[in-house]
């Protein structure tokens, strides 16, 4: 069980990949975006795992 700022989630992979409901991350999400990226609109991919 994950706490993400009073929502709750979950670790689904054992590479810490968390499951949680769009808007308990949206806020963080938008925060992060910068002026040409857009992780709302465009999502991210990381290039590597780690």
């Amino acid at each position: 069980m994950v706490s993400l700022g009073g929502c709750s989630a979950s670790f689904v992979s054992p590479q810490g990949l968390v499951a949680t409901n769009h808007h308990c991350v949206f806020e963080s999400i938008q925060y992060h975006s910068k002026e040409g990226q857009d992780y709302l609109t465009d999502g991210f991919l990381a290039k590597s795992p780690g």
